[in-house]
């Protein structure tokens, strides 16, 4: 019996047994490449772990929360992830999940500072069956969240820049005949000036810096349905990667920036794929029955 069947649902553990052996056997998984996710494999929305090759398959979480929005910190030693229920949880490699539980209610999409010791996230509200969300930042080392982006409408998908220096972010809007409009914009952490990135009257979404610093990749329907685009961190050299009808969206890089990683229906259901960084040679790296799987980070 391998690792991975060690830790699935299939295999009945003892509660106690569990923890004791992520902490055992976490520390000596190479965790350089692997791609966190989440996935309904046991019939609840966990975090599981996967290397490129689609190998070594590992259950993360085991909650009756739904987890999502898995997010590796830039030294790999520990994973960020959000629940159904609102809240952020941080898991360090070898050790127990912890609760950040200084955060506004109803939080969502972390992402890591370069450095370690801030987390991006969001937090949604709901006032006359109207959703907003703005996006705040939480100091791990003070223990306390201050708002960063607060705006009419919806503000989410914050990812940080590798210089540390900016965040780019989505912007949502009701346009002309009530369509929704979402657009890419970047903010200076520290002066606050905000400039739009992508703004084509489209839905443009989860955005993901490259590890450069030099691109951004992200998702749009520009032209009908949802496709890859990669564009400088200027706003220019726009190029589309994948021509699907299928839904491809929420790309992320992998650490070496030669590969992006994504999210498409194009099997029928929600499936993890992988390409090369032009998009060409594009593989499926999940395949579950009955399973839908979504929100990677390489």
């Amino acid at each position: 019996m391998n690792l991975s069947q060690m830790l699935s649902k299939e295999v009945r553990w003892p509660k106690v047994v569990l923890p004791l052996l992520l902490i055992c056997f976490l520390p000596y998984l190479s965790l350089a490449e692997n791609i966190i996710f989440s996935s309904y494999i046991s019939k609840n929305w966990e975090i599981w772990m996967i290397e490129p090759d689609g190998t070594n398959l590992t259950q993360l979480t085991h909650s009756p929360q739904e987890e999502k929005s898995p997010a590796w910190s830039s030294d790999r030693k520990k994973i960020a992830y959000a629940t159904n229920e609102g809240e952020i949880w941080i898991i360090e490699i070898g050790g127990e999940p912890k609760k950040l539980s200084y955060l506004p209610k109803n939080c969502a999409q972390p992402t890591w500072s370069p450095d370690g010791e801030k987390i991006v996230f969001v937090s949604y509200s709901f006032e006359k069956g109207i959703e907003n969300s703005d996006i705040w930042i939480a100091d791990l080392t003070e223990q306390k969240a201050f708002k960063l982006i607060e705006l009419p409408g919806t503000q989410k998908d914050p990812d940080w820049s590798p210089d540390g220096n900016f965040i780019v972010y989505t912007t949502g809007y009701c346009g002309p005949g009530r369509r929704l409009i979402e657009e890419i914009w970047v903010i200076d952490i520290k002066s606050k000036v905000k400039r739009p990135l992508v703004s084509n009257r489209a839905c443009n979404i989860e955005p993901d810096w490259s590890p450069d610093g030099e691109w951004i990749a992200f998702a749009s329907d520009k032209t009908g349905d949802m496709e890859i685009y990669i564009v400088d961190k200027y706003g220019k050299n726009l190029r589309q990667l994948t021509h699907n009808k299928a839904y491809d969206a929420h790309p992320v890089w992998s650490p070496d920036g030669s590969k992006i990683c994504f999210v498409s229906t194009r099997t029928g259901k929600l499936d993890i794929f992988i390409m090369d960084r032009d998009g060409k040679n594009i593989r499926q790296l999940t395949n579950f029955p009955n399973s839908d799987n979504k929100e990677p980070d390489w």
